[in-house]
């Protein structure tokens, strides 16, 4: 039981991994270790004929499996995260007071050349 919820653990995000269409949550590497030690479990007790280590494991292996497809049909894409660039005014006071404002328009810009006035 314990190592079925260890198998399933990173399935948690999968409703927002399918409506986000990234699998920016699933950390492929942990996906691909999950899928390999269930399949190698699964394959000695098939070859020990032991179905207690088998069954779980090979759980386990479709489990991790399906983590990989999730992560190759829907890449984690790191420019739609990202915030866009804001543009910055930046006023220095008399004292060390550093002031960054976001600016607006090209006319909020003091000495642009860009001005149209």
């Amino acid at each position: 039981g314990i190592l079925l919820v260890y198998y399933a653990a990173p399935l948690s995000t999968l409703w927002s991994v399918i409506t986000t269409r990234s699998a920016s949550s699933l950390y492929w590497p942990m996906c691909l270790a999950n899928s390999v030690n269930g399949f190698s479990w699964a394959a000695y007790g098939f070859v020990l004929n032991d179905y207690f280590l088998m069954a779980p494991n090979l759980v386990g292996f479709l489990f991790g499996l399906s983590q990989l497809l999730l992560v190759a049909f829907c890449p984690s894409d790191v420019e739609k995260i990202q915030e866009p660039p804001i543009d910055v005014e930046i006023a220095v006071d008399s004292g060390s007071y550093v002031e960054l404002r976001p600016i607006k328009d090209i006319e909020d810009i003091p000495d642009s050349p860009m001005k149209t006035k």
